[in-house]
């Protein structure tokens, strides 16, 4: 075993296998020192600073899981830092895999009832973020991991922050681009939770159609990609009723406008043929371009869809594949 990680060692934790990697480190399989499985997440120094300081996105990561605690969120057990090696470790509850990959895997069965569970537990782990002031700002398939007994989990808080005052500028240089709400790729810098749902839309979107809703290869193609599916924003009057009803849409700092197009609605749509009308109607309510219309995680949680046919599948009979992983 490479002495880099000696120190983990002498804290109890057993480093077993690599089984992922990222911008600032790599993630580990190990045990702890009762032989339970977690997950060790290294976090290596910048190398532009010269000081071998920590990213902001691990400072804020941590501060946010050390103070946050819900059964849809995964849990921080342990921060461990290493001096000598100038390494930083973050040990986390062990998960089996992500839901893009079970989204992507063909041979994973995708039904009605198993779509409906994901979505209840995203849309609990996503009301108490926003009922703690917490904005994730990075939801996607890859980021929602699934436990070893099928419970799903929001995670990667290197973009959350908190966030309860509506006049402080945030980024608009956040979520992963397929994902983006459109207020963000028009560059406003005030906004709030609306950019979350407009996430969970996409991803409820993508398991019922087994692919990417909006795949947008840039910035201005994927707001064409959005105008496409679900019409151009408007501000006409008469429209107030519509989804793509946006006032003052045309004063964000990089709107522009797009040859329009009418609003189509989901059940008349080819790719979603098959799909309930309540389920069609929770995904209208959060594809609104109006963010201060959109739905919220708690009302949606309410929605008719939870409380009719199909049942949602319990979480310990959704599928669990593990990832490959690569031995030390």
């Amino acid at each position: 075993m490479d002495t880099k990680y000696s120190y983990l060692t002498s804290l109890g934790y057993q480093i077993e296998k690599k089984i992922g990697a990222g911008a600032y480190g790599d993630v580990y399989l190990g045990k702890n020192t009762l032989g339970e499985e977690v997950a060790i997440k290294e976090t290596r120094p910048q190398r532009d600073t010269g000081d071998n300081s920590i990213h902001f996105t691990t400072i804020r990561e941590i501060r946010l899981l050390q103070e946050i605690n819900h059964e849809n969120i995964v849990k921080l057990h342990n921060v461990v830092i290493d001096g000598e090696n100038a390494t930083l470790w973050l040990v986390v509850e062990c998960m089996s895999t992500d839901l893009q990959k079970i989204i992507h895997d063909r041979n994973i069965p995708m039904p009605a009832g198993h779509i409906k569970s994901y979505m209840n537990m995203i849309l609990k782990g996503v009301e108490y973020l926003h009922r703690n002031w917490c904005l994730h700002r990075d939801l996607s398939p890859q980021n929602l991991l699934i436990s070893t007994t099928g419970q799903l989990k929001l995670a990667d808080f290197g973009l959350a922050r908190f966030h309860g005052e509506r006049d402080v500028k945030l980024s608009p240089g956040v979520v992963t681009r397929w994902y983006r709400a459109p207020e963000l790729l028009f560059g406003s810098k005030f906004y709030g939770y609306g950019v979350d749902m407009w996430a969970v839309a996409c991803i409820m979107a993508e398991m019922m159609l087994r692919n990417a809703f909006l795949p947008g290869d840039d910035d201005m193609h994927q707001i064409a990609t959005i105008c496409a599916a679900l019409g151009t924003p408007t501000e006409d009057p008469g429209t107030e009723n519509l989804p793509n009803h946006w006032p003052n849409v045309s004063k964000l700092p990089a709107y522009i406008a797009f040859q329009p197009r009418p609003y189509s609605p989901f059940n008349a749509s080819p790719a979603f043929k098959g799909c309930t009308q309540d389920a069609l109607d929770l995904l209208a309510s959060f594809f609104v371009f109006d963010p201060t219309k959109r739905l919220t995680a708690q009302a949606a949680l309410t929605h008719a869809y939870f409380r009719t046919a199909p049942a949602m599948t319990p979480h310990t009979q959704l599928p669990i594949k593990k990832p490959s992983s690569e031995k030390l």
